[in-house]
């Protein structure tokens, strides 16, 4: 494991085995579960309109098809409007399956943008882009790390991505590997500014010496 080469910290066990990471695989799966008892109260009520109409006379069978034609589109716009997106079921796989590794990170826009996903790049000790992802970033993340500078943990493969939280856990969010992205920003020369690198040996330092011990479940 890359982490492990560079000498940053990584949890024994899963991620699931951290009390924030397990809660948040929990919520997820009640999330599924709400899902599919909507869709079965939907299929159980296009059932029961069916059966009534059945008998009806040619006028009123009429309506009642438009109305069953109504809730049958309902029917099939509720999975395309609550259905697990991949990214996210493959962020619980990940959660489930591999531990958390420390990583000093560095946020930027993605494609100048203000907006949308973010560019989350992964940093070796000596301040070089090991790895770059795309990533939703919690707002309070995005502001809270001064010049983008900080401490995250990721959960997956560094070839394709995972999840990433802050420290201790929560929150938890997805994240995808950029393509032939090797996480230097264009407007930045090789990516860092003057006074970088001490910083990012500092964040270095903390990620080798990081615990997991007090967020154990």
């Amino acid at each position: 494991m890359r982490a492990r080469e560079l000498g940053y910290a990584v949890s024994e066990e899963p991620a699931i085995a951290l009390a924030a990471t397990a809660q948040v695989i929990a919520r997820k799966r009640r999330d599924v579960r709400f899902r599919c008892s909507v869709l079965a109260a939907i299929f159980l009520g296009v059932a029961a309109v069916v059966a009534v109409i059945a008998p009806a006379p040619a006028s009123e069978k009429l309506t009642s098809f438009g109305t069953v034609g109504v809730i049958i589109v309902l029917f099939l716009l509720v999975p395309l409007t609550t259905r697990t997106p991949g990214i996210e079921r493959e962020m619980v796989e990940a959660l489930e399956s591999s531990p958390w590794q420390v990583w000093p990170v560095r946020l930027e826009l993605l494609n100048g943008s203000e907006r949308g996903p973010r560019r989350v790049v992964l940093l070796t000790p000596d301040g070089s882009a090991e790895r770059a992802f795309e990533a939703t970033v919690p707002e309070s993340v995005w502001l809270g790390y001064t010049d983008g500078l900080g401490l995250l943990w990721f959960c997956g493969d560094l070839r394709f991505g995972g999840a990433l939280a802050s420290p201790g856990g929560t929150p938890v969010w997805p994240c995808k590997v950029i393509k032939g992205d090797t996480g230097v920003d264009r407007g930045r020369g090789d990516g860092r500014v003057q006074g970088e690198d001490s910083i990012i040996g500092d964040l270095a330092r903390e990620a080798a010496r990081a615990t997991f011990r007090d967020w154990l479940a």
